[in-house]
């Protein structure tokens, strides 16, 4: 910008203020409180945008299945119960908690295999890669994942939804099979380093395109592992 263009753009802007008022409200004494006011005011934005999203599926139960409609508005209740848990803590590695489920003394875990960021061995699974496996397990076309610990059977639960987060995480969850409960409530509360998530997928699931980037993959499981020792650095695992 020359000096002349200065002049008129400054000449036309004399009555704009130097600084944008910004909501502050009383209380804030720091930067670190205003972002703890924004941050409650996304969480309350994006639980308000859950909740209805929940009555709508509710609704549609109803609608849909009524003589099934108890059985799956249970399930409808526990996988919101399972993202509310999610949304309160950062996904992060050791994030980690242990509790039952109060309606069927289930144990339930919450976590993060994968996402779309290059990993250690230099692999990225795409945006697009990620949406056909959530469509693929809705559609029943693909078998939800196995939980392992550390890749070795046998299986210490089952994923029973997954999703895929607009922030470029897969999210997903299920149960612990009551005969592996205790073990993996001692091992979780008993490790002295940050877990991480994985998962195993047979070469012949993975499609890739030209440039090597995988377009489509299907896991057949899903494992919990010392954080180090995870693929993606960005993974994480909890239960409920």
């Amino acid at each position: 910008m020359n000096l002349k263009d200065y002049l008129v753009e400054r000449e036309q802007n004399k009555d704009k203020p130097v600084v944008e008022k910004s909501y502050v409200p009383y209380g804030v004494y720091s930067f670190a409180d205003l972002d703890s006011v924004h941050a409650a005011h996304e969480f309350q934005e994006e639980l308000r945008e859950m909740y209805y999203d929940f009555v709508v599926i509710g609704d549609n139960i109803l609608n849909d299945f009524p003589s099934e409609a108890g059985e799956r508005l249970l399930t409808l209740v526990k996988e919101f119960n399972a993202r509310l848990t999610l949304m309160q803590r950062e996904l992060v590695s050791g994030s980690i908690a242990l509790f039952k489920s109060k309606e069927d003394e289930s144990l339930y875990w919450v976590g993060v295999p994968t996402n779309k960021f290059i990993d250690r061995e230099n692999d990225i699974f795409s945006d697009i890669s990620h949406r056909k496996l959530v469509k693929s397990l809705d559609e029943g076309s693909v078998e939800y994942p196995d939980l392992y610990i550390w890749h070795q059977k046998p299986a210490v639960g089952k994923a029973t939804w997954v999703d895929y987060d607009e922030r470029g995480f897969l999210v997903a969850g299920g149960t612990i099979y009551k005969d592996y409960e205790d073990l993996v409530i001692n091992l979780l509360a008993n490790s002295t380093e940050p877990l991480g998530m994985s998962q195993g997928i047979y070469r012949k699931d993975i499609k890739v395109d030209s440039d090597g980037t995988i377009i489509e993959y299907k896991p057949f499981e899903f494992t919990f592992l010392p954080h180090k020792n995870a693929c993606n650095l960005l993974t994480a695992f909890t239960t409920q």
